[in-house]
């Protein structure tokens, strides 16, 4: 599967549409054919970035949630990047029925877990649920991935 690995990010200073905005760098990584087929993309035609090493790289306006993405090939044949399974994860967390409970709570661990912030914030689950509750929201959770 094709895949974007965040390497930078700038600010534009240079006159056009994009100055002063922030713009994500990734190098584009999968198989030789998944890099060829990139490369060959119309918005990479137009906009050629390369790593110094030579690795092709993919640039955004929209910051991403991850470090890492699969891309996606969209129907005008250009590539974005995929969000989908986060997306989903936040749909969740924010539905009315999982709002104020543990599951609200898991699916925040279990996003901070994704977008690499696990380690550095201890997410604390407060719930006044029975202990038999929760454990039955964690196996709901567990269900889910």
């Amino acid at each position: 599967m094709i895949k974007a690995v965040k390497v930078s990010s700038y600010v534009q200073t240079k006159e056009g549409q994009g100055k002063g905005k922030r713009f994500y760098i990734f190098n584009v990584i999968g198989t030789p054919e998944e890099i060829a087929e990139y490369v060959n993309c119309p918005q990479f035609k137009q906009y050629p970035l390369h790593a110094q090493d030579g690795t092709p790289q993919f640039r955004t306006m929209y910051p991403p949630l991850m470090d890492t993405c699969p891309l996606y090939k969209k129907q005008d044949g250009n590539y974005a990047l995929d969000e989908s399974e986060i997306n989903d994860d936040l749909a969740r967390m924010n539905d009315d029925r999982v709002k104020g409970t543990a599951l609200e709570s898991m699916f925040a661990q279990k996003i901070a877990g994704k977008i690499g912030l696990n380690s550095m914030f201890n997410i604390e689950r407060k719930s006044t649920m029975p202990t038999e509750a929760v454990k039955a929201e964690e196996t709901k959770l567990d269900d889910i991935e």
